[in-house]
């Protein structure tokens, strides 16, 4: 079968199970994932014959894909500010509103930091460490110490494989929010601590699509009735454990702004708190700067 009557089997078989366009989606990143194709690739060889073996890889992935499943765990890479991260269901799927608390924690430090001198990084919830990773390879001129926590030991095995896959150097502690910090008289202080908790409220859950509810891991999603549990928890501690001079970037729902935004304004001096927002002009993160 040529290349291009594979992609238009490929989006025939999503359409039963996806609206048309998220079908052709798929069935196009699912194609060249599977295959490790480029947009150029594929112009190139789309009149080209498949082997059966080739077929068959493409007809697995969209088999799974039509039981809900997300690409990014049948690919079992996804790209996150142009870094490769492997994905499987023991961590949230990075995503592109996250890279709006990557870019102004970035822009942040790149303006008050000083090139040479070492600052200490926390990244709370970490999930497949896209954060963290992030921070460390992007702010490599700062000679970042990173530290990346998560309550879940899974998530923090998939960070350290992600560390490696990205040669930067993290350490990992495992525990729940600033309680994987050793818990001492004189705490653990950061120039600058991000954090992407869980934050989906109960109501929010229940409308989730399959592709989330049925493979994401539910400890990284849910946050209570209103999804501001762990706001409430870890905003009030966040002073302890800042260096003077530090800054935090929070991830938000884009309806959680102005609460979240109040309680950062509670802890910490309010005219230093701000909200940002992601590129589709949604709040996303709540900064104290």
């Amino acid at each position: 079968m040529k290349l291009s009557d594979l992609l238009l089997k490929g989006e025939r078989l999503l359409e039963e199970c996806y609206e048309k366009e998220e079908a052709k989606a798929s069935a196009w990143f699912l194609l060249t994932g599977v295959l490790k194709l480029t947009s150029a690739d594929y112009l190139e060889k789309k009149d080209m014959d498949l082997s059966r073996e080739q077929e068959q890889q493409y007809e697995k992935a969209l088999s799974r894909r039509m039981s809900h499943e997300p690409i990014a765990y049948i690919l079992g890479e996804w790209e996150f500010m142009g870094l490769p991260f492997k994905t499987d269901q023991r961590a949230l799927i990075p995503r592109s509103d996250t890279e709006a608390l990557v870019e102004n924690a970035i822009s942040y430090a790149k303006k008050s930091w000083q090139k040479g001198k070492s600052y200490r990084i926390l990244d709370l919830c970490t999930g497949t460490g896209a954060i963290a990773i992030s921070l460390a390879h992007y702010l490599n001129a700062y000679r970042p110490q990173v530290t990346a926590t998560d309550l879940s030991e899974e998530a923090l095995c998939l960070a350290k494989e992600n560390a490696r896959l990205n040669r930067v150097s993290l350490s990992f502690r495992q525990g729940d929010l600033l309680q994987a910090l050793d818990q001492s008289d004189d705490p653990e202080r950061f120039d600058l601590i991000t954090c992407n908790p869980p934050y989906v409220a109960k109501k929010v859950l229940s409308e989730l699509d399959a592709d989330v509810t049925a493979f994401e891991p539910h400890l990284a999603l849910y946050g209570g009735d209103d999804g501001l549990d762990l706001y409430r928890r870890l905003i009030p501690s966040l002073p302890a454990h800042l260096a003077q001079d530090g800054a935090v970037f929070l991830e938000i729902g884009d309806e959680q702004g102005e609460a979240v935004l109040q309680m950062m304004k509670d802890a910490f001096p309010a005219d230093r708190c701000f909200m940002r927002q992601d590129l589709a002009g949604k709040d996303r993160v709540v900064c104290f700067v």
